[in-house]
């Protein structure tokens, strides 16, 4: 049944990436670097390097915009030509909906994504070409969406703080407990998302910072608590998947 369902997402999103299914409405739209006037800015110039080129767009802004730009739900430029942007899309198992992320519940197949098991039972199968092979199916159908307008280019996948307190109310999106293990998931399931060409097809980010397995009890949150971790423990176990 997995090995169906994977055989048949690999079919719908090459599909969707060679425009055959390509009718849904633009939530939103990407830098366009054949029209002015960002055309004339240096961020299109692709001679230049990749900090070159963020640089030359950086001087174009002017300070409101940059503050509007600081933030998850980043504002844009029209002035420049730099439509609106919302960091905000998820992938653990899966596209998902978040708040960068859009399904069109009117134009198949964009109502929906493949669902895979969750991270916690995926790793279980301690199968590292499975992983490769889950992650790149759910990076192809990621960026069928980003090419169609319904999501960004960038997603917050996967999880890979270790999962050591069962008390943990998202533990069940984490590889699990043991540091090398979660290193191999993410190695692995990172790979797969983002492509192993030069130019990546989605940009996977390793969430959330080292020492989180805490999310909401006793008045404090994963944003105020105090983690008190040994440098040992950190250099060891925390940061390792990292």
């Amino acid at each position: 049944m997995l090995l169906n369902l994977q055989v048949a997402a690999s079919a719908l999103s090459l599909s969707l990436l060679n425009g055959l299914a390509i009718a849904a409405t633009p939530y939103y739209t990407l830098p366009d670097c054949t029209k002015e006037p960002l055309s004339k800015n240096g961020i299109c110039d692709t001679s230049l390097s990749p900090s070159q080129r963020a640089a030359a767009l950086v001087a174009a802004l002017t300070p409101q915009e940059k503050v509007g730009n600081l933030v998850c739900n980043a504002t844009g430029a029209p002035r420049i030509g730099l439509p609106r942007y919302n960091w905000w899309n998820e992938a653990l198992h899966g596209v998902a909906g978040s708040p960068g992320a859009h399904f069109d519940s009117n134009t198949p197949p964009y109502d929906s994504a493949t669902s895979f098991p969750i991270p916690l039972l995926l790793a279980a199968a301690f199968d590292d070409d499975l992983i490769h092979h889950v992650g790149n199916i759910v990076g192809t159908e990621a960026r069928a969406f980003t090419n169609s307008g319904m999501r960004g280019v960038d997603f917050w996948t996967p999880n890979v703080n270790p999962f050591k307190d069962p008390r943990w109310g998202r533990g069940s999106e984490t590889p699990g407990e043991d540091a090398l293990h979660v290193s191999r998931y993410a190695r692995n399931i990172v790979r797969g998302l983002e492509g192993d060409k030069e130019q990546r097809r989605i940009v996977a980010t390793c969430k959330h910072y080292a020492g989180n397995d805490f999310e909401d009890w006793g008045g404090f949150t994963r944003h105020d608590f105090d983690a008190k971790i040994t440098p040992q423990d950190l250099a060891e176990y925390y940061v390792r998947p990292f």
